[in-house]
């Protein structure tokens, strides 16, 4: 199978560092939006969603949300301890008042993961990519063109 990129946003963006943690080999870019998994920490309104959401899941029977959100049902399940194994190119795009996920987990994921790029949006909240879509865009696409530029060059 070739490899292929992966954009994830809050949880999809903790299902993305497990994704590519688990399968380096067929990842070859990663975008990571206001990414869940970084660590533990959230604000109170972030702890005060994951109950509900997690409450939520349980009545429903949603074992696929239980498993990605919880490890084992104790704690929520982060990657920082792991996040230096991520070795392809990855942007990290976060808003800066985030009032779920704290902006400093964008700095921690950024210090961490080696060969990422990072871009804050000054007046953002959890979801950039709905509120400022054309400077979202054009920074995907600025992103993904860089590196086809340079594996163009490899190849040549």
């Amino acid at each position: 199978m070739d490899k292929f990129s992966l954009v994830g946003h809050s949880l999809g963006g903790g299902i993305a560092h497990a994704y590519t943690l688990a399968h380096p080999d067929k990842v070859n870019k990663l975008v990571l939006i206001d990414g869940a998994g970084i660590d533990a920490h959230t604000t109170w309104f972030g702890r005060l969603l994951m109950s509900l959401f997690t409450i939520k899941a349980r009545l429903k029977k949603d074992e696929t949300y239980l498993s990605v959100v919880q490890n084992g049902d104790v704690a929520p399940q982060t990657f920082t301890d792991r996040l230096s194994e991520i070795k392809v190119p990855t942007l990290i795009v976060w808003g800066k008042r985030d009032g779920y996920l704290p902006v400093r987990q964008a700095y921690k994921a950024h210090r961490l993961i080696r060969s990422s790029r990072l871009h804050i949006f000054e007046d953002a909240w959890h979801a950039p990519h709905k509120e400022h879509p054309k400077e979202f865009n054009r920074l995907l696409l600025d992103f993904f063109a860089a590196w086809l530029n340079s594996s163009l060059e490899l190849v040549r």
